[in-house]
């Protein structure tokens, strides 16, 4: 009996989990995502968070570019070090015109 109400209990549970009913609502009066429609701003407050966010969007896009070519230079060593290995490996075949040639 002891293990069927548990079992009951915890399938009440899961079944509950994220449900509307069982979720606990809060109302954050800080929250920043607020439709300009239902704002009371005026329009010098409007046109200050504007210039605040293209201002910040511009770092944004600077960064992106930073990183992408951080990417970039990552990807450039990691392939000069395979051709290397590659290179290597031909001038150490036995037999060819390479192995008289010192490259490194």
């Amino acid at each position: 009996m002891e293990l069927k109400k548990s079992f009951s209990d915890t399938e009440r549970a899961l079944r509950s989990y994220g449900a509307v009913s069982e979720t606990a609502w809060t109302t954050d009066k800080g929250h920043s995502d607020v439709s300009m429609a239902e704002s009371t701003m005026s329009p010098e407050e409007i046109e200050v968070e504007m210039a605040r966010i293209q201002r910040l969007r511009e770092v944004l896009v600077r960064r992106e570019s930073e990183l992408r070519f951080m990417m970039d230079d990552i990807q450039l060593c990691k392939d000069i070090m395979s051709l290397k290995q590659e290179l290597r490996q031909i001038v150490s075949v036995p037999g060819t015109v390479y192995t008289h040639l010192h490259i490194f």
